[in-house]
């Protein structure tokens, strides 16, 4: 646990400063406004945010149902009950086969990366961009065939092992997944998403079209569908 204490303190976001803010949660005060600073990480969450790879290869091992993909998806992906009530056809089997075939993972590009953001380091073969504080991919939904799982994995946390041994913040996944992106583009299928942290369950579901993207998302990325 403490390489991941040592991370906390490399973390921007580690503390947000709040002013007159309260949090409920079934009624029950979670914060009050004595709080002006809440902790946004700790170490813990570093662990179960760098294990995410780990716990959808551990499951495509096992394979209970004789899967060929598979899609990591964060509970908190789905926050609102109108869209969630419409996307019960996530994730569409046809349409995570198709899009990705057997070699690629999928990532949603929150935000695209620029030129400078692929310069890879020629001493270390690390991204010159260390993405602790550019925001490029969402961690929420990922995943792919089992083939192609079993690479990232071997690829992820190598990844992680040089950034750490460099220097680097490894704390949020994220950071380590734009790494790995720009490192290994062959591997790693991105999906612009406009923006829209959750526009994953519409890429893999049958709402993928941009008809139902506009009713559903409208106008938060409709820009998508105009591009």
């Amino acid at each position: 646990m403490d390489v991941w204490k040592e991370q906390l303190q490399m973390d921007h976001e580690h503390f947000q400063r709040r002013s007159g803010w309260t949090v409920t949660w079934q009624g029950l005060p979670v914060f009050n406004g004595d709080h002006t600073n809440v902790p946004l990480h700790s170490p813990e969450l570093y662990v179960i945010w760098n294990e995410k790879v780990k716990f959808l290869t551990a499951a495509a091992k096992d394979n209970p149902f004789g899967s060929d993909y598979f899609l990591w998806t964060d509970i908190g992906s789905f926050r609102s009950q109108r869209a969630a009530k419409n996307l019960i056809t996530y994730p569409d089997p046809v349409r995570v086969a198709t899009e990705l075939g057997e070699s690629k993972v999928f990532f949603l590009e929150v935000y695209p990366f620029s030129s400078a953001d692929r310069a890879l380091n020629p001493v270390s073969g690390l991204p010159e961009r260390d993405f602790r504080l550019d925001i490029r991919l969402g961690g929420g939904i990922f995943g792919g065939h089992v083939k192609a799982l079993a690479r990232y994995d071997a690829v992820y946390y190598e990844t992680m092992g040089r950034m750490a041994t460099a220097g680097r913040f490894v704390g949020k996944d994220q950071n380590v997944m734009s790494s790995v992106a720009v490192m290994y583009p062959d591997l790693v299928r991105l999906v612009a998403g406009g923006g829209d942290w959750w526009y994953g369950q519409f890429f893999f579901s049958q709402l993928a079209d941009c008809d139902a993207f506009r009713v559903f998302m409208c106008p938060l990325a409709c820009h998508i569908c105009d591009s």
